[in-house]
């Protein structure tokens, strides 16, 4: 697991990528049963982080092997608020798991977090101003669930610039993203380019088990995409920080010697595919 930035301040974009590779060793160095390439994942977000999307989902299930020998998954967000810590950590486990389960850390990221509010208005001033001054905005949300909202807007008035679009649940904003993505449909219907629908991860942070009403709104302006707002409920650990539970994890220590039980519990620990590493930098 590696950051793009090793120092950020509130309000500043980062990406997290975590990497797996699967080595083809010789059975005379290692020996590995059927089925050891297969892993859970869970990642542990700091205090005031907020998520705006990537492809990394908590418990994704991966089998690696000689044939699928690599994968890559990104986490993206920002700081709203300087927390205890600024640590992400990387837990893994069987390919079975569950909440439940038992999870080892395989690696963290540790940042350093500028405590500063500037940065925050500055990126809010700067999002709102790569969106036209005399927007002429159209768009719709066409779609929510726990795992993306989807749709598109465009600015009839500047028709092939992307517009910055902010998630509003619950009166709250918790994440913003921008509409660039094709969509050979929107061309076709003379919507500029075409170059203007989305995808968005939801955060962690509205997870939660209750009720959220999603708007999407121009960043700097009044206008609400139509076909909303649109309501889920997502069961998970998110949580108003976007900080994962850490009562649904257990992490063994390593003692100098261990207990019965402890072996016992060793046991699962031994379950990894030793022959699966985790890249720092690929």
């Amino acid at each position: 697991m590696k950051s793009n930035r090793t120092e950020i301040a509130l309000g500043q974009p980062i990406e997290l990528t975590i990497t797996a590779q699967y080595l083809n060793l010789s059975p005379a160095l290692l020996y590995t049963g059927a089925g050891s390439g297969g892993f859970r994942l869970k990642l542990l977000l700091p205090e005031g982080f907020i998520r705006t999307g990537g492809d990394y989902a908590d418990l994704v299930s991966t089998e690696l092997s000689p044939s699928n020998a690599f994968v890559r998954y990104t986490v993206t967000g920002y700081f709203t608020q300087v927390g205890a810590e600024s640590t992400f950590r990387l837990l893994r486990s069987h390919s079975n798991a569950d909440q439940t389960s038992l999870f080892v850390e395989k690696a963290r990221v540790s940042l350093t977090l500028v405590n500063s509010a500037e940065p925050m208005r500055n990126r809010q001033a700067r999002e709102s101003a790569n969106n036209p001054s005399n927007g002429n905005y159209e768009g719709h949300f066409d779609g929510a669930n726990c795992d993306n909202f989807w749709g598109w807007v465009y600015d009839r008035n500047n028709p092939n610039t992307p517009i910055t679009v902010e998630v509003v649940a619950n009166g709250q904003v918790v994440g913003s993203f921008t509409a660039s993505e094709f969509r050979q449909d929107l061309q076709n219907a003379g919507k500029g380019n075409g170059q203007h629908s989305f995808n968005f991860a939801p955060p962690a942070s509205i997870k939660n088990g209750q009720n959220q009403s999603i708007s999407l709104r121009v960043q700097g302006s009044s206008f609400t995409l139509e076909q909303g707002p649109r309501t889920i409920q997502c069961a998970g650990s998110g949580s108003s920080g976007g900080t994962t539970p850490h009562q649904l994890i257990r992490v063994p220590q390593r003692p100098h010697r261990p207990t019965i039980h402890q072996m016992g519990i060793m046991k699962d620990i031994l379950r990894e595919p030793t022959a699966v590493t985790w890249g720092l930098g690929l």
